[in-house]
Parts: structure tokens; sequence; C-alpha cells
């Protein structure tokens, strides 16, 4: 892959299925040899590769922007992976493509973008059987400081309580100015407001999404589980989720995203 082409996220070592460091980080909680993946929010593809060059059987990426798209379609004949898809759709209705089940789900970088993250949560639920999540969450307000401007530029001073899905949650609004080309932020490409959850609204969120959190790395390795490579903690304010559906066999009725509290988050 031309990485002078895209902005590699998460780099690896660049080994096999390295990279990025997310799949080798994954394998080090979950034996992913001949598992169904889904990569949501794909981008050129480079966490679809290293999943499947890690083990997995089959790995689609979902991705809604062209540019991706076509970068990641050109690798994947460049490299012959004809077990590796991808498709373009919105991840925010993920449930209603009847793609099927998956062992495992890989969500980085993607729900940070989200105006209602709750309801991607919940249909995410109902798609696969494990989830690997890595976002930005609201930093508390003691650690405001701590965090690189980067990721606090355009956040709000304040936490907000916002209902999703009529269920109150508490974080911070990701505000970019009216003006902004939203294609190449860390915001939303439809909104120009997007709801970051504090840490223990998220952790809320995986459960009544359905969720069991096995582990939640956010600056030290949870205990009884390994480090992995993925850089979390609070100077980037990002954390990764390892989380398993409660009921796999059970689907649940998921509603059309609802918000209110909160007006900045309809605006376009």
């Amino acid at each position: 892959m031309n990485n002078e082409t895209i902005y590699l996220h998460e780099k690896g070592p660049e080994t096999r299925g390295g990279r990025s460091t997310r799949a080798l980080s994954i394998t080090r909680l979950f034996d992913v040899h001949d598992t169904r993946a889904i990569d949501l929010g794909s981008n050129a593809g480079y966490n679809s590769f290293d999943l499947y060059e890690c083990g997995c059987r089959e790995v689609l990426g979902i991705e809604v922007r062209d540019k991706y798209l076509e970068l990641a379609n050109a690798e994947k004949n460049r490299l012959g992976y004809d077990h590796v898809h991808f498709r373009k759709a919105d991840a925010q209705h993920i449930d209603e493509f009847e793609l099927g089940k998956f062992d495992l789900c890989l969500c980085t970088g993607l729900l940070y973008h989200m105006q209602n993250p709750f309801n991607l949560l919940k249909r995410i639920r109902n798609i696969c059987r494990y989830v690997a999540l890595e976002t930005h969450i609201s930093p508390a307000w003691l650690n405001w400081r701590k965090c690189g401007e980067k990721y606090r530029k355009h956040l709000t001073r304040r936490t907000h309580q916002v209902m999703l899905d009529g269920v109150p949650f508490r974080g911070r609004l990701n505000i970019f100015p009216a003006s902004q080309e939203m294609q190449t932020t860390s915001g939303s490409i439809v909104s120009h407001a997007t709801f970051w959850f504090t840490k223990q609204s998220l952790l809320k969120a995986f459960d009544l999404a359905g969720f069991h959190v096995r582990a939640c790395y956010f600056g030290r390795p949870p205990q009884g589980f390994p480090d992995i490579l993925i850089d979390h903690g609070v100077a980037r304010t990002k954390i990764f989720i390892w989380a398993e559906v409660k009921e796999p066999d059970r689907e649940i009725p998921v509603e059309n995203s609802r918000i209110t509290g909160c007006d900045r988050l309809l605006e376009p």
C-alpha cells in the first residue's frame, strides 16, 4: 500500500498483518483464525488487509467515501486477496443491509464521528459476536490540559447531558466552524457537531446496547489482560474496548436515531 497516498492511523510495525496496530492488538485478545470479520469505517482498507493476514477467513470493509474505496480496491487487486471485500455503505444503518452475522466487528476511528453513537452501538450488537472498538472520549476536567491540543481543540469546555434514543448520556460536543470542509476532519461528514461520550457514559452505552465489556484499555492494561500496541490514554483521549454480545442468538429492535436535549447535534 502506498502510505504516501493516505494517512495511516495507528501505524504498526509493518510486519505481516501490521500495517496498523489494530489487528495485531486484537490477536492478543482473541483467536481470529477462520473467523468472519467486518471493518466499519475501513478507510483505505489497511485494517481489513491486516485482519485477513492475521487469519480471518473473510473480511468485509464498510466505507462511505469513494476515494478510500478506490484505494482499498486497488490494493486488494494488487494483493490478490479474493476474500477481502469492500462495500460503499453508511455504517449508521449497518444492521439493515442483510450482511449476515460476523464473528468480529472492528470499529476504529468511527464512533466519535457520530451524532448518536449509542444508536450505532446497538446496530453493531445485532451483526456480530465480538467488537473491538477504538474511539476518542470526552476528557475528564482534571485531565483537560493533559490532552493534546489537537484532540481538545474543537471540544466544548463543559460537558452536556444529551438524550440519545431516550437515554441520558454525558459528554462533550465536538464542534467545527460552519465553513469547515467536514470530509477531512474528526467530525461527521453530515454535521458540524458530534458527541463524544465520557468514559462512564461510553461504558453505560455498551451495557445498554447489549454488550459485556471484557477489557477497557485507557492508559494502562486492565488487570489480567495483556498490553496491546494501540496508543491509548489521556493524552490522546483514546480508549480501546473489547466486548462480547450478551445474548448472541437474540436480535434487539433498533429504532431510528432520536436526539433530544441538544439542538447543536441536529444542525447540518
